[in-house]
């Protein structure tokens, strides 16, 4: 921004210099946090067919930005989904739980400071042990089906 810089007093004989003065301005607003207790959690298909239970099936979320922004984002929109690994990458126990960090699906061109997940992990229990799932090919859908009841979509893209 370029400032017109003007004497104390417009009778005053005083000169200034220079005339005009370049100045940054920074508009800073109050930062707000929101919490979404009960976002749904999702677990993608695993290629080898393994379905897993999944402990919590719900997250909290704190997001921390500016309130209007925060104020527009609906919690039924908001999900978390995880992907299992594959059953060659891991090295435990066929019936032992997994324990994995869940990507947030955030549908919002919002500007927010920062994004709390909790917990930051879940875990992924298999329903049955993983070896009998070897080379199966079963016909299911791609996203396991969840009991939440803070999200109502059936669909992950």
């Amino acid at each position: 921004v370029v400032l017109r810089v003007q004497p104390p007093d417009s009778r005053s004989s005083w000169a200034v210099s220079p005339a005009t003065v370049r100045a940054d301005v920074k508009v800073l607003r109050d930062a707000s946090k929101r919490d979404f207790d009960r976002v749904g959690v999702r677990v993608l298909q695993s290629a080898e067919g393994q379905t897993y239970q999944l402990k919590p099936e719900t997250i909290k979320l704190t997001i921390e930005g500016v309130k209007e922004e925060l104020d527009a984002i609906l919690a039924e929109s908001l999900l978390a989904i995880v992907e299992p690994p594959q059953i060659a990458d891991t090295t435990e126990q066929d019936d032992a739980p997994i324990y994995v960090k869940p990507n947030l699906i955030f549908p919002y061109n919002r500007r927010v400071k920062s994004i709390e997940m909790t917990p930051s992990v879940v875990q992924l229990i298999p329903d049955k042990p993983r070896e009998q799932h070897k080379g199966a090919q079963e016909d299911v859908s791609p996203v396991a089906e969840s009991t939440n009841e803070t999200s109502e979509r059936s669909d992950v893209k």
